[in-house]
């Protein structure tokens, strides 16, 4: 069909190729063909860059009576998975990947009843294509972490870096952690899928080569979590907390992907399969790794350590929940045979269980707003209460302290406007909204701030920053960054800070605490997460240099008031936790020495 058409070269012979054809197979050489022409090593298409190829290749699968056909579909994101795994390859074609909105699959409705083949197509395009599609794009946003993965390395993108620390390295495998586990959430659907259409050559393929990311990363999980297990009674406590996490992570995964290998049969039709090396630890040790555990949680006590917050989600459903700045009591949730459900991500469509995942979901969410709104009642008894005391000092010692024109007399401890980490927290989740996909259908939902949705599949609908955390926990969306949060703006911002030295650039209020809260549940869903987390930290420390150098001149001119211009949150705390109280006793001796 492709020779009726005016077509460049390069489009006529894919065209007319198995990658875009009815039949069930895609031959070896067509792929080769097309790597060779994307890497530019084809001698018949070396006249263009690689980019040309690959945006000439997309326009191609566009066309109407390619997009159109179920089949077609499915060996274009078959293609596009291959595509990624190529090393120097994948990287290029992430970056075209990302580009790409496939628009024929949003907005199509699962068939409450399937019999016949249309119907069949209309269901597997809704529930599977959908989430692949889903899926191959956080594989594309995460591309480089799944090569590193595949030659048993961490990713370093800083040239010259040759070691990271214990806290990158937890942070590398929870983002690991959370790779993995997307792919294992597909496989409930498609189980559902290879037992509708067992003829379907091409989906088994699709499961082949999902199973082989999973391993990729179980594999270098499961390498890094027994070396951990050789030293990490030596780790600080906050850090040994997050291994242990971890560890019980890595047990459900082995668990799920052990019953993803016995249903090899129904997918692997070759025996190419072979059995993983299974994650175990000998129940002695387990018990020690347990006792060793509940010694650290109990020596921590109630204290809220700020470095406890996980870069991903937690561990749904194990049975020793480390309950790390969350606000949901999962003993409240329901659960089925004394086990919370795992791996649900990206599930869509009318199956049996969606009704009961989304009570739960609601369930979830109107807890969190219900804890919230005790938490935030607290916090304002307790600045009541801290209020009366300040009252009750200042009529005893008869005096007031302000930040600006220190008086003879003692005052309090902190200013006013000082915003404690957790309270600071509190209001940013609270008024800060942010964009998101969700992954499935679910009408408005009403809390006491307001209406939040309705929830439509793919979708992007914006909510509160706690309920996209929370529903970024079950992996139910994936959450869209801010446009401040993007390596354009923050280079704009240093080149700022770097061209200015006296002053300080404007940024977003709460861009310290948003972006932490971001790169600790959702880094997977930031693009060029690492380049903008070190953009991030030049800023910070620049930002931190001028604000001391401003303080410094203060003291030495020994003046009344200091003025510093665009201040954001976190850092007027930095300022008053660190240097109101020797500010305030500097000034103090001032005026005894004066008098």
């Amino acid at each position: 069909m492709g020779y009726f058409k005016n077509r460049p070269p390069f489009q006529k012979r894919i065209a007319n190729s198995s990658l875009l054809s009815q039949s069930d197979e895609i031959l070896l050489d067509d792929l080769l063909f097309l790597i060779s022409c994307f890497e530019n090593n084809h001698s018949e298409f070396i006249t263009k860059a690689p980019s040309y190829y690959i945006d000439q290749y997309f326009q191609l699968t566009c066309e109407q009576e390619f997009a159109n056909s179920y089949i077609i579909r499915n060996k274009v994101l078959l293609t596009c998975h291959l595509m990624l795994h190529e090393f120097q390859l994948g990287i290029d074609f992430a970056d075209h990947f990302l580009n790409q909105k496939f628009a024929i699959l949003m907005n199509r409705k699962s068939p409450t009843v399937v019999k016949t083949n249309q119907q069949k197509e209309e269901w597997l395009s809704a529930n599977i294509q959908l989430s692949y599609f889903q899926y191959l794009q956080k594989l594309a946003v995460n591309v480089q972490v799944f090569h590193a993965c595949k030659v048993q390395q961490y990713p370093l993108f800083q040239e010259g870096q040759k070691f990271i620390d214990i806290q990158t390295k937890l942070l590398w495998l929870f983002k690991i952690s959370n790779l993995v586990n997307s792919g294992l959430g597909q496989m409930e659907t498609l189980k559902s899928a290879l037992l509708m259409v067992p003829e379907d050559m091409l989906l088994k393929e699709i499961v082949l080569v999902y199973w082989s990311d999973i391993i990729v990363f179980y594999n270098f999980l499961s390498k890094e979590i027994l070396q951990l297990l050789d030293y990490y009674r030596h780790l600080a406590t906050h850090i040994c907390l997050q291994f242990y996490e971890l560890y019980l992570q890595l047990f459900q995964i082995r668990n799920s992907i052990s019953d993803l290998y016995k249903y090899r049969k129904h997918f692997d039709r070759d025996n190419v399969i072979k059995q993983p090396k299974w994650f175990d630890v000998n129940k002695p040790v387990h018990k020690q790794i347990e006792e060793f555990m509940l010694k650290q949680k109990l020596n921590m006590g109630n204290h809220t350590d700020r470095g406890l917050q996980k870069p991903q989600m937690s561990s749904r459903g194990s049975k020793s929940q480390i309950a790390l700045d969350t606000r949901i009591d999962l003993s409240k949730i329901p659960r089925k045979g004394g086990a919370m459900k795992t791996h649900r991500a990206g599930r869509q469509g009318d199956s049996d269980g969606d009704d009961e995942d989304f009570e739960q979901l609601k369930l979830i969410l109107q807890n969190s707003n219900m804890q919230s709104k005790l938490a935030k009642k607290k916090q304002q008894q307790q600045q009541q209460q801290q209020q009366q005391q300040q009252q009750q000092q200042q009529q005893q010692q008869d005096s007031q302290v302000s930040f600006q024109k220190q008086s003879q007399e003692e005052g309090t401890d902190l200013p006013k406007g000082y915003i404690n980490a957790e309270m600071s927290d509190f209001i940013i989740q609270h008024t800060t909204f942010i964009n998101i996909q969700p992954n499935f259908d679910l009408e408005k939902l009403q809390f006491i701030s307001g209406y939040f949705g309705p929830f439509k599949i793919n979708q992007i609908v914006e909510v509160p920053l706690w309920v996209a955390i929370e529903l970024k926990k079950k992996n139910k969306c994936r959450v869209i960054p801010p446009e401040w949060l993007s390596i354009e703006r923050l280079q704009q911002k240093l080149d700022e800070e770097t061209i200015n030295e006296l002053e300080l650039a404007k940024m977003e209020q709460y861009y310290f605490e948003i972006s932490s809260i971001l790169f600790s549940y959702c880094r997977d869903d930031i693009k060029d997460d690492d380049r903008i987390k070190l953009l991030l930290e030049d800023i910070k420390t620049r930002r931190e240099s001028k604000i001391q150098k401003k303080i410094e001149e203060f003291i030495l001119r020994g003046s009344d008031a200091l003025k510093i211009n665009n201040l954001n949150q976190h850092e007027r705390n930095k300022i008053y936790s660190n240097f109101y109280g020797d500010l305030k006793k500097l000034r103090q001796l001032k005026l005894l020495s004066e008098s």
